[in-house]
């Protein structure tokens, strides 16, 4: 049901479908997302999606649920107070809103209950996530008018856990939640409604008996690759019948989904203190290298896309020498997308980049590593700078949101990205920067009292899409309202967003900062970030190596001193390399934390993306320095 990615396929329904097929089990699949844009506009339906701060696609099928009218002004109030809407769009916002709510959604639910024979169906199921779960409602509750006699079941990441058993309790159009994995839940669900057994025994299956509500043992997937690969075909032959596959939008962003893991590693031992997914599900597993390239190379030949998104929460690291040597071997030319943790060393930047990975997700969240220690990320802000120096040299296009509004945040937090982020307009800019929402099963939500957090409660504006008086809404909600001590006042971070800002007018202008090598006399910088004047600066050898033995991982003045002697044979005193570096963080061409330094520029030359010996530095080993051995830097304006 809508809202979701129309230029993805559901990860969800596509495995389900190829688990029952596998099972014998014949079923139709419905891409009812894909066909809602269509029907209310591809680009209207776009709007709606990306606005789920302010909950809009679950506004525009609320009122199935509630009836239209006195809600609608309560929720523009609050969604004007929130200030989450650009104030020159909000205006645009309730108009699309009101109409699709009160005009388009209605008659959409009339079209296709009318156009199906749901009385044929031994049972319906409904996946839901996120901006999923009043469409999901309003149409359930059609069809449960209409075809009384056919059960209803209801899965999805909005019905896990405590959120299931609730909706279980509150919607009397379902008749079955799976609150957990429904891989083994619901062919083993369908096998008992078709043979009369019990229900009593399946896995993560919640059920009404004798007026109360029940459920049987939870359980999660071991064995990932017994899992078949998802089958997209639906998916693909409606948007080849709606003509969606000739909208540039689709055709510049469409991508398959699949999964190669499930879980978290890092969150299985230090939890992200804001992080909410997973629920009970937090412990990692994951398929095999030769599965994960069997199935994306699959599923881009059947269906001739190259481009590949994976729903993972967290790359699996041994597929760095396994499955991407493979695809880099394989000489493969699909597009990747991962979600990844952001202490990678080159290398494995490298690795990746070459396997065909061109977007990640790594959690950066922050710069500041005393930010980052207290959400529990496992990562310092100088680990986040240089993902972002070498996913910029690689072409790989990083993803990532500052986040604000931590128990124990000060203004030194922020004042110290600031001057970092003023470095860094040669580098992706965040999104933006964006208070942390409270999310159920996060460990601010389980655990308030360690972080100051008081009166937690559900999202003001679940009362706009759910107001039964009867309804807790504390027990179906997954965002949730709060007061906490110890967070800077909103007001506080327009320095903030202002260098943001400055960072995207960089970034429109292609600001750089990069080098590039004379042979063996020194590196020219070449410097835009602050001017659309290009500076020039050269350095001289061996200082030049030294600026780019410190940008090839965090370095202190002792290992450059070690890599200067074993892959040049220079010698350098600790004193002249830690003046150096100095040096380099006066001039805005390093930073550093504590005595680990990372030089910014970007590498000219290419010689970075060859294995395994990137380092052209063997290649001037013992070269005679061109310029005397102190340090040089000369500055040419041009």
């Amino acid at each position: 049901m809508p809202f979701s990615h129309v230029e993805y396929p559901s990860a969800a329904l596509g495995l389900l479908k190829a688990i029952l097929l596998e099972n014998g089990m014949p079923c139709d699949d419905f891409y009812f997302h894909v066909e809602f844009a269509t029907f209310a506009g591809i680009t209207e339906a776009s709007f709606v999606f990306h606005q789920d701060r302010n909950f809009a696609g679950d506004y525009v099928f609320s009122g199935e649920l509630t009836g239209p009218g006195k809600f609608e002004t309560n929720y523009f109030e609050r969604v004007r107070k929130s200030e989450m809407v650009a104030p020159d769009l909000i205006d645009e916002f309730e108009e699309i809103i009101s109409r699709l709510r009160s005009v388009v959604v209605p008659q959409y639910l009339d079209k296709i209950i009318d156009e199906h024979d749901w009385g044929r169906y031994s049972l319906i199921g409904f996946t839901s996530t996120f901006q999923q779960q009043t469409a999901t409602l309003a149409f359930a509750k059609r069809l449960k008018q209409r075809y009384p006699d056919v059960p209803i079941a209801l899965g999805g990441a909005n019905a896990w856990g405590e959120m299931g058993l609730a909706w279980l309790e509150y919607a009397p159009e379902l008749d079955y939640v799976c609150l957990g994995e429904g891989d083994a839940s619901l062919p083993r669900l369908i096998t008992a409604l078709q043979h009369g057994q019990s229900i009593a025994s399946i896995p993560n299956l919640a059920f009404r008996r004798d007026g109360k509500v029940q459920q049987g043992p939870q359980q999660a997937v071991t064995n990932m690759d017994s899992l078949p690969i998802p089958n997209y075909d639906t998916y693909f032959e409606q948007i080849r019948k709606l003509g969606i596959d000739k909208h540039p939008d689709w055709q510049q962003r469409h991508a398959i989904t699949f999964e190669a893991s499930r879980g978290c590693w890092w969150g299985e031992s230090r939890h992200c203190v804001f992080c909410g997914l997973n629920a009970a599900t937090m412990n990692y597993r994951s398929k095999s290298p030769e599965r994960v390239y069997d199935e994306i190379t699959t599923l881009s030949r059947r269906h001739g896309v190259k481009s590949l998104y994976a729903v993972d929460n967290i790359l699996d690291r041994r597929y760095i020498p396994t499955l991407f040597r493979r695809l880099d071997d394989d000489g493969s030319d699909v597009s990747l997308f991962f979600e990844i943790k952001s202490n990678m060393r080159l290398d494995e930047i490298r690795d990746m980049r070459r396997a065909g990975v061109t977007a990640v997700q790594p959690g950066i969240e922050s710069l500041s590593t005393s930010l980052l220690r207290l959400m529990r990320k496992g990562v310092t802000g100088i680990q986040n700078v240089f993902l972002l120096k070498w996913c910029a040299y690689f072409h790989i296009e990083v993803e990532w949101t500052l986040l604000s509004g931590f128990y124990m945040e000060n203004p030194e937090h922020y004042e110290e990205q600031i001057q970092w982020m003023n470095h860094l307009f040669h580098l992706q800019p965040p999104r933006g920067r964006s208070p942390i929402i409270l999310e159920r099963y996060s460990p601010l939500f389980d655990y308030p009292e360690q972080f100051g957090i008081e009166n937690v409660r559900a999202n003001a504006i679940y009362h706009c899409l759910y107001p039964n008086p009867n309804w807790d809404l504390n027990r179906i909600a997954y965002y949730f309202d709060c007061e906490s001590e110890g967070r800077l006042p909103q007001e506080y971070f327009a320095h903030v967003d202002g260098t943001i800002s400055r960072w995207y007018e960089a970034l429109a202008r292609d600001a750089m900062f990069s080098y590039s090598w004379l042979d063996e006399a020194g590196i020219i910088l070449t410097d835009t970030r602050c001017n659309t004047t290009p500076e020039k600066y050269s350095i001289a050898s061996p200082y030049a190596e030294l600026f780019e033995l410190a940008g090839l991982e965090l370095s202190s003045a002792e290992s450059i001193q070690a890599n200067l002697e074993r892959e040049f044979s220079r010698r350098l005193s600790i004193e002249a390399i830690s003046n150096c570096l100095e040096v380099f963080v006066r001039q805005g061409w390093a930073i550093n934390e504590g005595k680990r330094y990372l030089t910014l520029a970007v590498p000219e030359s290419r010689r970075f993306f060859e294995r395994p010996n990137w380092n052209e530095g063997q290649r001037r080993k013992g070269a005679a320095p061109a310029l005397p051995l102190v340090l040089q830097i000369e500055h040419s304006p041009t």
